[in-house]
């Protein structure tokens, strides 16, 4: 049959698109990994994806994410940077930056023959890189030419200065990066970054001729990696209520040091800040309501009870009932604090 390239194919609208399914698995850390089975291709190709973590854009280290993502592949504290390079090479793999304005990760494309052997190395990337002075320099030299080479360039520059009106530059999509930010980027803060910051809600993306072992193998290594901090959350607020079971405040501290001994942590009592500030209105109409509520209840008769405000009312609660009685949390309030916190 002879292709007849004058004429155009017929145009044809599809009456139906059936997108494969991925099976979703949950590693023990919290991470999710979707896998898609290709059955007839050896190719086998691992994605892991975190949310861009913008924290530091409005900072004078904004470009921190940028060199810790693309600084990954430049050594880690077993293997040199040709060394990986050797090694990825011989077993015909390849590793590969993501990066954009809302995501980025690496990913790891091999064959199902080799990917037993290359995936610990891909895995401690996560984990276990160095961040050479010598490859970081390479690496700040090559980002300053190419910031002036965009500023040069007409389709480039006109880019940016769209995206910088359209957004702001106080915007991801709208910030313009200058020599100057190349220049303060040191390796302390991408080592920083890298053990606090990077991982910020990771997903794992799976493609290949694989079976459930070799997903359990993806998982026994992976699931022991931690998450890094939320999206813009440098800080995390832990709040302690009274007659919790752990051996209060300053033990819980203390066991957090020991676990997580990179994290600064320091207590603060509640009751030492709120005995020293200014009472708001609010406070104010509060003490009275219940001020008068307990006069009055003692004027009536009334014992072994409380006052207290529900729905806006004075009621009165026995003391037996306020100490069985169990709040409980509500999940819609957790659900927005989730949505917040990304």
């Amino acid at each position: 049959m002879t292709l007849d390239r004058t004429q155009a194919p017929d145009f044809k609208i599809p009456e139906t698109i059936t997108h494969t399914r991925p099976v979703k698995r949950i590693l023990a850390n919290g991470v999710p990994l979707f896998y898609i089975r290709t059955p007839h291709i050896d190719a086998v190709k691992i994605e892991v994806i975190t949310t861009a973590n913008n924290g530091l854009l409005m900072t004078d280290k904004a470009l921190v994410p940028f060199f810790t993502l693309h600084m990954l592949i430049e050594g880690t504290k077993s293997l040199k940077s040709e060394q990986m390079d050797h090694f990825f090479d011989h077993y015909a793999s390849e590793v590969d930056v993501v990066s954009n304005f809302e995501q980025s990760g690496l990913s790891l494309l091999t064959t199902k023959k080799h990917y037993s052997q290359v995936l610990p190395l891909f895995r401690s990337l996560f984990t276990e890189a160095v961040f050479p002075e010598k490859e970081l320099a390479k690496r700040k030299s090559q980002k300053e030419l190419s910031i002036s080479l965009s500023r040069e360039q007409n389709g480039a520059r006109a880019n940016q200065l769209y995206r910088k009106g359209l957004f702001g530059k106080d915007h991801p999509y709208g910030f313009i990066a200058e020599e100057a930010d190349v220049r303060r980027i040191e390796r302390e803060d991408l080592d920083h970054f890298y053990r606090n910051g990077f991982l910020v809600n990771p997903e794992i993306f799976v493609t290949g001729n694989l079976e459930d072992a070799d997903l359990d193998e993806i998982e026994e290594l992976f699931e022991a990696i931690e998450r890094g901090e939320k999206a813009g959350k440098l800080s995390n607020i832990i709040v302690v209520a009274e007659g919790e079971e752990l051996g209060g405040v300053y033990d819980l501290a203390k066991f957090t040091k020991m676990k997580y001994p990179k994290y600064d942590i320091r207590v603060t009592v509640l009751g030492h800040i709120q005995r020293g500030g200014a009472p708001t209105c609010a406070d104010r109409v509060l003490a009275s309501r219940l001020g008068v509520a307990a006069v009055e209840g003692l004027m009536n008769g009334k014992s072994l009870v409380m006052a207290g405000i529900r729905s806006n009312k004075v009621v009165y609660t026995s003391f037996e009932e306020a100490i069985v009685k169990q709040n409980i949390i509500n999940k819609e309030l957790i659900r927005i604090s989730e949505i917040l916190a990304r």
